[in-house]
Order: structure tokens, then C-alpha cells, then sequence
């Protein structure tokens, strides 16, 4: 089972230029931003892209993350249902697709939930949101 934990740097009102970083726990294994400065990431831009790449991943089988204004990166290999994930030349294990995509869901979830929703009037929260809602309708028809 993976989890997914997002966290934005300050406090108050949220901007899409943000930062902020990722943790990806996968049983024994963590892959996280936080480990080093040059992986702190424009969150909610990077957000936006690893939801892009994952659900475009069923068609294009292999998806390279690479986090907004970061070195931070994790690679996502598809066979059928199931996912191999690799950081930094590392084997973090193979996934099935549909839990992969129901974690990230859950912890950008929690994330909003936390106060981090974007202000209607900041420049990225139509992106934003729209791909949040394209992930939920993902989850939603995969769930049946």
C-alpha cells in the first residue's frame, strides 16, 4: 500500500506559486522532497503535473515526474494494472494502478482539507482544480 502526504510552506492564504514538498511512503520505503533544499517544489503546479502524467498513464505506459522548480523526481512504468515506481535509481516497488491513483487522491484530500484550497482569483486555480476534479471523476468511474 502507498501513502501520499503533501505539505505547503507558510501559513495564511495560499498561493498557486507556493512551496512546499511530497512524501510518498510505500511500506518500508519513503520517498520524500524534504530530504534535501533542492527538492522543495512549487507545490501546487507539481501537483497538477503528477496528476496529468498518472492518468495519462494508462496510455502512455511510462510517466517521468519531475516536481515545478525542483530536482525532485520518480518514475511511473506500466503493465497492464500494475505500477513500478523508482526514485534516485531505486526500486520502491510495484503497485496496482488503481490504489496508486486512489492514495494520491486521498492525500491531496487531506491537503485541502488542512486549509490549503487555492483563492478563486489566484492565477493557477482553474488548473488547479480542474485537475483535482478530473482525478475524483478517475477515482469515482474506476470505483464502478
Amino acid at each position: 500500500m502507498m501513502e501520499f502526504y503533501i505539505y505547503r510552506d507558510g501559513v495564511g492564504r495560499a498561493s498557486g506559486f507556493d512551496t512546499g514538498d511530497m512524501r510518498f511512503v510505500f511500506g518500508g520505503e519513503e520517498v520524500s522532497s524534504q530530504k534535501e533544499p533542492r527538492f522543495r517544489m512549487m507545490i501546487y503546479l507539481s501537483i497538477v503535473s503528477l496528476i496529468d502524467g498518472l492518468l495519462a498513464l494508462p496510455e502512455r505506459k511510462r510517466f517521468d515526474f519531475v516536481a515545478a522548480d525542483s530536482s525532485f523526481s520518480m518514475k511511473f512504468i506500466l503493465k497492464k494494472d500494475v505500477c513500478a515506481i523508482c526514485s534516485e535509481g531505486k526500486s520502491l516497488g510495484v503497485f496496482d494502478y488503481d490504489s496508486i491513483i486512489i492514495s494520491i487522491s486521498n492525500g491531496i484530500c487531506d491537503f485541502l482539507r488542512k486549509g490549503n484550497s487555492l483563492p478563486l482569483e489566484d492565477s493557477v486555480y482553474t488548473d488547479f482544480n480542474g485537475t483535482v476534479e478530473d482525478l475524483k471523476a478517475h477515482v469515482r468511474f474506476r470505483k464502478g
